[in-house]
Order: structure tokens, then C-alpha cells, then sequence
């Protein structure tokens, strides 16, 4: 069975909207919107936050996510993505599904996760 792998990229120094994943919404930041509205897809065999910075780690470690820190090198969210899988402590196999889940996306619903993994 293969394993279903959520990571979700997040850094503070993006060109249009710095500080966009700790930005509050209804009181609670981005990055959480995200990575509750992520959990409730039920078929994940994890599910990470990505990021090369503190305050974005030190946030999700407080809310108990499971937190991967990347490389500042990093301009696109994938090759964050990339070095992410590449630091998760189990094997990952080929026939193994990563989901990059975007940052910015605080209104994702498990039925829209289900629509991407569904044709693989």
C-alpha cells in the first residue's frame, strides 16, 4: 500500500506578501487554517510543515505539527518540498504519493486532497 505524504511549504519572505503564513484570519494564522483544514483528509500517513524559518517552526511546534526545516536557498515552493522528503526519517518508496499542499490555501477541503490522489 503505498503511503500517502503531506507537505506543506511555508516561508516569511515571500515578494508579494511577506509574513503571508503567520498573517491572522479569524484570529488563528494562515499556516494553521492550512494545516487543520489539511487534517481532515483522513488517508495521510503523515503530514509536515516545510520551512527555512524560526518563526514558522517555532508556531507549528506549539500547535504539535510536525515541522521539516528546509534551506533559505530555496525561491520555489517545490524544491522546498524536494529537500522536505529528503529529511523524513522513514523510507519513502516509488509507488509512495507526496502532496505538495500550498501554504496559502486556508480554504482546501479533503475532497479537493481526494480529487489529486485519486487519477495516481
Amino acid at each position: 500500500m503505498s503511503k500517502v505524504i503531506g507537505i506543506i511549504p511555508a516561508r516569511m519572505a515571500a515578494t508579494r506578501f511577506p509574513g503571508k503564513p503567520l498573517h491572522t484570519i479569524l484570529k488563528k494564522p494562515m499556516i494553521e487554517h492550512v494545516m487543520m483544514r489539511s487534517s481532515f483528509f483522513k488517508n495521510w500517513h503523515d503530514l509536515f510543515v516545510t520551512t527555512c524559518d524560526q518563526e514558522i517552526r517555532q508556531f507549528a511546534e506549539s500547535k504539535n505539527f510536525k515541522v521539516i526545516m528546509t534551506s533559505k536557498k530555496h525561491k520555489r515552493a517545490l524544491d522546498r518540498v524536494a529537500e522536505a522528503v529528503s529529511k523524513i526519517k522513514y523510507k519513502i518508496n516509488l509507488n509512495d504519493i507526496i502532496v505538495c499542499v500550498q501554504g496559502d490555501e486556508p480554504m482546501l477541503t479533503p475532497e479537493m486532497i481526494k480529487c489529486v490522489i485519486d487519477p495516481i
